[in-house]
């Protein structure tokens, strides 16, 4: 392991790299390098930021204090430094340096070392950079890089390779991604620390100069040339050959084909589905649709319903396939064929980048071009392939294959970088050199009849009051830390600027507004109070401290607010107590004012109302004595008036309707109680239904019985047919013109109340209804049927009776005879209860 000066002479240790490094080749020193965070930070507006130890931003009197949160904002074009609601500054961009490099700024759960610079990328997000030497910046590209439980060796050829990729890269800014190399910060155990220590400054070159030391995880069992991938120049070190070492592991894509299913929506009006329905696979078919939209289809709405066809094919010497097809059925909003359906179209992209088909179906690409299989088994097309990556340069799994099998890092990184040579690109480490600048003095306040300015500061070193760039004095700092500085004074709200400088060189400026000097305060405001009060507040000089009192007394004290106002917690006090208030400033004490307290009125009980109804004009009830009583319907006012000294109200209103809702409020000097709310009711009731007798085609009055003395009116259809009125008793009978079978009658009564609801009846045949005769066999004693209820049923054999009964109630009968030979001709007809004769049947005897 290299030797890492450490000068401890002070707080904050500077890193200054030249653009993204510095290489310091003349030297031969370890350089430093300045990375990108985006990779576990995402893109954020705001982020939190957590220092393990005492951190200062470069060039500011500002410091973040060890174990605190501090959160970094946008603010328009700056980014800003916030702890908890204070801002502590805000800045084009700033860097934050830590007093001791062993020292962790966390961002996001990930621990930095080193510098870190907080810019702000397109006034959108905080874009943090992290600065420092070399070496741990490459522990932690093998710490996140490499499985920890691989091989030591691996780790070796790792840290090689990544420290060779990097400084290849030369003037290239760099981030965290995959886009360059994966780094987690500190994010590395003991071995692999050791491991990037053994290879100190180790880097591959060809023919003298630093190789483009690309890797992968796997390479799927051959190793890929860049010239197929880059179209580099020809060179021996990445060259296409058989890779025994990597094991060859394999990955699978799955495409569902059917995006939406349209076998179960109205082709024609697709205006009741669209909008609700997406693809099944949205991400993937909004790449795919982005494309489509880029070209012929530009302004369409469109949407995916099912993946055709995916092909790759062309492959190159490394079996990478080079060409790749895609097919997609898909469906425009409002383009029909000549059936009236919305009509289902096909795109196809023919002859494409496998890169591009690569990034239609998933968004980071499948694991390689190393195609081998795939298979569209009806309802989904199955991509399959070995390696992850593009697979040029060194297999990371291979390297640990071959460093299990006991070949060390030179041996591996010979394999996979061949005719190459390891170098020492330096052998110095970069010093972690603490130059700590003086902290900024402390200023005591100035007055404006101030002739000195004090405060404390570093022993020994040279304190300067300035205004502006105008020096006003200037003196040293005594042994003790403290300072005194003559001036002229200085005006109200002038602003004064003090810094000290040591051997080091300057402190950042600690600045002190001249202020008024002080005079006693003006006697305070005191807003009511009342006997339940525990907050006594107010107006007063702003930041003063306040007190309140009984007598010599104090109830309670607090500090004025910076906008002049207070509120101060007391025990509440009995009604006609004297209080009195008093503020304090630096100058002294205000004169006292004086407040009694009042007693608390509190509001009114909601009143009570009585029985409301449609008939009244008056609503009364009961409320707090002498309260003004309003009577509501909704906000309309109906009336207003002054509750009795007994409690009660008598408010003339206009009759309202049955069934409405009104609403009675009371007022006193506390304001208004709640609502008590009650509903009109009617005076009289509407008569219930009248019972009405039914009605035959013959009838000549309608009769029945409802509300005694209401008046009935019989109605067919819309028309009045019949009026008059009911008796003491409620019977009434109504003269009707005959109506026909089948006519419906409506039948209502008017009361005080109103009307009643309807009673409908159908006018029914006075003629009698069929009647069914069971069959009748020889020596039979009984003729058996149904027919209308109540009817008498007779019975003949041609003129002769020779039976009588009356159907009962059901309308069945059941009438005795003599038994009557076969072949006899029986008739029967039956007599209804209105005297109406049914035709003769005629039967034979079985």
């Amino acid at each position: 392991m290299k030797f890492i000066l450490r000068v401890v002479l002070g707080l904050a240790i500077m890193l200054t790299p030249l653009a993204w490094f510095s290489t310091a080749e003349a030297a031969g020193t370890e350089p430093l390098v300045s990375v990108e965070l985006r990779n576990y930070l995402g893109s954020k507006s705001s982020i939190t930021i957590h220092p393990s130890a005492l951190y200062r931003v470069k060039d500011e009197n500002v410091t973040l204090q060890a174990n605190r949160d501090y959160e970094v904002k946008i603010a328009g074009a700056d980014v800003a430094l916030y702890q908890g609601e204070e801002k502590l500054g805000e800045f084009p961009s700033f860097e934050v340096t830590p007093s001791t490099y062993d020292a962790k700024l966390t961002i996001n759960s990930m621990s930095y070392l080193g510098d870190m610079k907080f810019t702000n990328e397109s006034s959108k997000y905080v874009r943090p950079i992290n600065t420092l030497p070399m070496e741990d910046y490459v522990k932690g590209v093998v710490g996140k890089e490499l499985y920890w439980s691989f091989k030591t060796d691996t780790f070796k050829a790792q840290a090689i390779a990544a420290r060779t990729y990097i400084i290849s890269r030369k003037s290239s800014l760099i981030n965290d991604t995959t886009d360059f190399q994966v780094y987690g910060g500190d994010y590395w155990d003991d071995r692999i620390s050791q491991a990037v220590e053994d290879t100190f400054g180790q880097v591959i070159t060809y023919k003298g100069g630093i190789i483009n030391s690309v890797y992968s995880s796997s390479n799927g069992g051959i190793i890929q040339s860049n010239t197929n991938i880059w179209k580099a120049p020809v060179n021996t070190y990445s060259q296409v050959k058989e890779d025994p070492y990597d094991p060859q592991r394999v990955w699978t894509k799955t495409v569902r084909k059917k995006q939406i299913d349209l076998s179960d929506k109205d082709l024609k009006k697709p205006e009741e589905w669209w909008s609700k329905t997406k693809e099944i696979d949205t991400e993937m078919t909004n790449r795919i649709k982005a494309k489509m939209l880029a070209n012929e289809l530009k302004g369409k709405d469109i949407k995916i319903t099912s993946i055709s066809k995916i092909n790759y094919y062309a492959p190159d010497s490394a079996k990478r396939v080079t060409k790749g097809d895609i097919s997609v059925k898909y469906i425009v909003k409002n383009e029909f064929d000549k059936n009236g359906n919305i009509e289902e179209k096909q795109w196809d992209l023919i002859g494409s980048s496998a890169g591009t088909i690569n990034y239609l179906i998933t968004e980071g690409g499948i694991g390689s071009k190393y195609v081998t299989d795939i298979d569209d088994n009806g309802t989904s097309i199955v991509v399959k392939g070995k390696g992850f990556g593009h697979g040029i340069g060194m297999s990371q799994f291979g390297a640990d294959t071959m460093a299990t099998q006991g070949k060390n890092y030179k041996e591996i990184l010979d394999f996979y970088y061949p005719t190459t040579l390891l170098v020492s690109r330096y052998d110095t480490a970069y010093p972690r050199v603490y130059k700590v600048l003086p902290n900024a003095p402390e200023a005591n306040n100035i007055t404006s009849e101030d002739t000195k300015v004090t405060g404390k500061a570093a022993p020994g070193s040279t304190v300067y009051v300035k205004k502006g760039s105008t020096l006003l004095g200037r003196s040293t700092v005594s042994s003790q830390g403290t300072y005194s500085v003559s001036i002229q004074p200085q005006a109200a709200k002038t602003k004064i600027g003090v810094v000290i400088k040591d051997s080091v060189g300057y402190s950042a400026y600690t600045y002190k507004t001249v202020i008024q000097k002080a005079t006693k305060p003006q006697a305070p405001t005191i807003n009511k109070i009342y006997d339940q009060d525990t907050l006594v507040s107010g107006t007063a000089e702003a930041n003063s401290i306040v007190y309140v009192k009984k007598g010599s007394t104090v109830l309670g004290r607090g500090v004025a607010t910076k906008q002049g106002t207070y509120s101060i917690g007391i025990a509440s006090q009995p009604a006609n107590i004297k209080l009195g208030v008093t503020v304090k400033n630096s100058a002294g004490y205000s004169d006292y004012t004086y407040v009694t307290v009042s007693k608390t009125v509190q509001k009114p009980a909601a009143p009570v109302i009585h029985t409301v109804t449609d008939q009244d004009t008056n609503v009364t009830g009961t409320a707090e004595a002498n309260s003004i009583v309003y009577v509501k319907k909704g906000s309309t006012v109906l009336g207003r008036g002054v509750a009795t000294k007994q409690g009660t109200y008598n408010i003339a209103t206009a009759p309202q309707p049955a069934k409405t809702k009104i609403g009675v409020t009371v007022k006193n000097s506390a304001g208004y109680s709640a609502y008590t709310y009650s509903t009109i009711g009617a005076k009289y009731k509407a008569p219930n239904a009248p019972a009405v007798s039914d009605i035959t085609d013959e009838a000549t009055a309608v009769t029945g019985t409802t509300e005694a003395r209401s008046r009935v009116y019989v109605k067919a259809d819309a028309n009045v047919i019949g009026t008059g009125t009911a008796n003491s008793k409620g019977a009434f009978s109504i003269t009707i013109p005959k109506q026909s079978v089948n006519a419906k009658i409506g039948v209502t009564a008017k009361g005080k109340g109103g009307y009643s609801p309807y009673t409908y009846k159908t006018v029914v045949s006075s003629e009698p209804s069929a009647t069914n005769v069971n069959r009748v066999r020889s020596m039979a004693t009984t003729v058996t049927g149904t027919t209308e209820a109540k009817s008498i049923v007779y019975i003949k054999k041609g003129s002769e009776l020779i039976g009588r009964g009356v159907a009962d109630s059901k309308g069945t009968f059941n009438v005795a005879i003599k038994p009557q030979s076969a072949k006899t001709k029986i008739s029967i007809t039956i007599k209804n209860p209105k005297g109406k004769y049914s035709p003769y049947r005629i039967l034979t005897v079985g």
